[in-house]
């Protein structure tokens, strides 16, 4: 199997599992952004190698902190994290790759408020920070 393969692949089970929990919390948004947030990282967790970890959590930068990011991926190391509290993690900026944030839907209003998260991440010296709209 091809690593192309492989991405098909999650992202078909990503859409499966998905649209299965639409249909469970159809009248419960927050409960189906988490189910997406949480489908997100154990699939990136699937295709990532080795060095990398996934988590939710915050960024901290000379004593200031990030709000809460979706999906937080960094280079594991012996400074990577600040403090753990299980999946919820604060992780040093110097070892953050990347950050998602994870939207079911997307309006003007949440559309600029995350560029807003961006900047700020950007600020605390985050190299990447995307949107995933599913």
């Amino acid at each position: 199997m091809t690593q192309e393969d492989k991405y098909r692949q999650q992202a078909k089970v990503f859409l499966r599992r998905i649209n299965e929990a639409r249909r469970f919390f159809d009248n419960h948004k927050p409960s189906i952004g988490f189910v997406g947030e949480y489908l997100l990282r154990k699939s990136l967790h699937t295709l990532m190698n080795q060095p990398y970890g996934i988590c939710q959590g915050f960024v901290i930068c000379n004593g200031e902190i990030s709000r809460q990011c979706d999906v937080i991926i960094y280079t594991k190391g012996k400074d990577s994290i600040h403090k753990s509290y299980g999946e919820l993690k604060i992780v040093n900026a110097e070892s953050v790759v990347a950050i998602i944030e994870v939207k079911s839907s997307i309006s003007k209003e949440a559309f600029h408020s995350t560029s807003k998260a961006f900047e700020h991440l950007y600020s605390l010296r985050v190299p990447n920070c995307f949107l995933f709209v599913y």
